[in-house]
């Protein structure tokens, strides 16, 4: 017997009676939802993604299957056997009456089955994946020595692994070279004695949430996190970054994968390389030298923006002008009902003159504006001209 159908194991189909055509249907939900465009919602920390009947149908003219009623059937079969989990929503992202499911784990477990084909397709591209290594021992030999460079790296190297002129990716790569399964994190006391912390838990929690805000990791084997965390670790990259790494990471796989089915796979066998985690340190590097050049902290209210360019808070323009920067100050900290009503009153004021009339009446605009400001914030007349050119 043929021992997966659409990827599903054939056994368990047989056992939840279902057929080819739920095979295929179960297929495109799987390879859909890993796309990351199909609408989703999260109820109760699940993500449910929203599903067209009306799509299915014409995914798939080969069934045979016409009527919208003969695919709601099927789907609740999916839900009846524990496929699936089903919500309607109404209203807010969702046009109408929205119908909405959830994987479960006994969907997955038709696709990770760890006991036969699966076992041994996962040892033979591990195998691939060493000889390939071997192939590049020369280029990863010069990688290495740029990589002493790198700050991040260099103190975790001798911080952690003094004794040891080799990555982590050498040791695991002549593991996995044994035909063995790879552990969920190597066996390495120097390393994980100073990670088994109470907060390991809320960190595998936060990269879980990154993740799951490009992809469903529910789709991801059980090991596939705590091992990436093990590496985010090892390479000194923090809490803080796990979104911009699962970002950088869902952006990589987006541009090297023409099959965007295969999106998710590429994630998995990717993200925990060497290479790959040191390219986000590099490209991370790139960003923040752009940002320390480019972007600015604003003395009145602390929003990080770009030099040159008026802050989108306070509205601040010159941080270099003292009456400027104390004048947004006082504003800044007016009382709530203040603010409303100082842009209210400016408001009326813009109103009331047409653009016409503010080109040609310039003087007696800002006059009427400096009035409105000193109902607020009093100000000198020396000051507003110096604030706003008048």
């Amino acid at each position: 017997m043929k021992y997966t159908i659409m990827g599903f194991n054939q056994t368990k189909l047989c056992e939840y009676g279902l057929d080819t055509n739920d095979a295929m249907i179960l297929r495109w939900l799987v390879d859909f939802a890993s796309t990351g465009k199909m609408k989703k919602t999260v109820e109760d920390k699940e993500i449910y993604y929203l599903v067209s009947y009306e799509a299915v149908i014409k995914e798939f003219p080969v069934m045979g299957i016409n009527t919208v009623k003969a695919i709601a059937n099927r789907f609740e079969k999916y839900v009846n056997c524990g496929l699936l989990k089903k919500i309607v929503k109404r209203g807010g992202m969702f046009n109408g009456a929205a119908v909405c499911f959830c994987l479960t784990s006994l969907l997955t477990d038709m696709m990770y089955d760890s006991t036969d084909i699966a076992e041994k397709k996962a040892i033979a591209e591990a195998q691939k994946n060493v000889s390939s290594v071997k192939k590049s021992d020369s280029n990863q030999t010069s990688y290495r020595k740029s990589e002493k460079s790198d700050s991040n790296l260099d103190s975790y190297r001798k911080k952690e692994n003094p004794d040891s002129n080799q990555t982590s990716y050498r040791s695991e790569a002549d593991f996995l070279s044994t035909g063995t399964e790879v552990p969920v994190a190597l066996n390495n006391q120097s390393i994980n004695s100073s990670r088994n912390s109470s907060s390991s838990s809320e960190k595998k929690d936060l990269l879980t949430k990154a993740l799951n805000y490009f992809v469903d990791v529910h789709f991801f084997s059980e090991d596939f996190v705590p091992k990436l965390l093990q590496k985010l670790d090892e390479f000194n990259i923090p809490p803080e970054d796990y979104k911009g790494f699962a970002q950088y990471a869902y952006d990589k796989a987006q541009k090297s994968t023409k099959d965007k089915s295969k999106l998710m796979a590429y994630m998995y066998a990717s993200c925990a390389d060497n290479f790959f985690l040191a390219g986000f340190l590099d490209n991370k590097k790139i960003k923040d030298e752009y940002k320390a050049n480019n972007y600015m902290d604003c003395p009145v209210c602390g929003t990080n923006h770009l030099k040159f360019e008026y802050c989108p808070t306070c509205e601040l323009k010159n941080p270099k002008s003292q009456a400027e920067v104390y004048f947004r100050k006082a504003i800044f900290k007016l009382p709530q009902k203040n603010k409303t009503d100082l842009q209210n009153d400016l408001d009326t004021l813009f109103n009331k003159y047409t653009y016409e009339e503010k080109l040609k009446k310039r003087s007696q605009y800002l006059a009427d504006q400096e009035a409105v400001y000193q109902k607020y914030c009093p100000i000198s007349h020396e000051d507003y001209k110096e604030i706003f050119g008048a």
